[in-house]
């Protein structure tokens, strides 16, 4: 938290987040999002949410990409992309990430998104998380 003179306090929201909706499913039943996290400690991801109404997504896996951006796979794994569920990484903060330029050789984790999959449409997802211990949520547009 930072000193904010007429909050008392502000909370900065460390997760940026990138829409990918897929070009093989034009109706957003299908979306990565690509996660930074532009904090100093890890992102726990608690629990997605579409379409508001607390409704769970049909499937929700974590993309970690090594040397590869997560939206580049096609939303399929590849040699560099894999999906995983959902608890099994925290997003790391893009400070301790190398840059592609130094992780050329290097197999790291250095991209983050989730992919998620829903019968109908998915208007908007929710991301809820943990940073230095204190639940926020990010809210995402999806379809336009």
């Amino acid at each position: 938290m930072i000193p904010n003179s007429s909050l008392g306090y502000s909370i900065i929201f460390p997760l940026y987040c990138v829409k990918v909706p897929s070009p093989d499913i034009p109706t957003f039943t299908d979306v990565i999002i690509e996660l930074v996290n532009q904090g100093f400690s890890d992102i726990t991801i608690s629990e997605i949410m579409v379409n508001g109404n607390n409704t769970l997504p049909s499937n929700v896996k974590i993309a970690v990409g090594r040397n590869k951006p997560v939206n580049a796979s096609g939303f399929h794994e590849d040699a560099l992309i894999s999906f995983h569920n959902l608890n099994d990484f925290n997003i790391s903060p893009k400070s301790k990430l190398l840059s592609f330029e130094e992780n050329r050789e290097i197999k790291e984790i250095n991209h983050y998104g989730i992919r998620i999959q829903h019968e109908t449409k998915i208007d908007n997802v929710t991301i809820y998380y943990k940073y230095f211990g204190i639940s926020l949520k990010k809210e995402i547009q999806i379809s336009r």
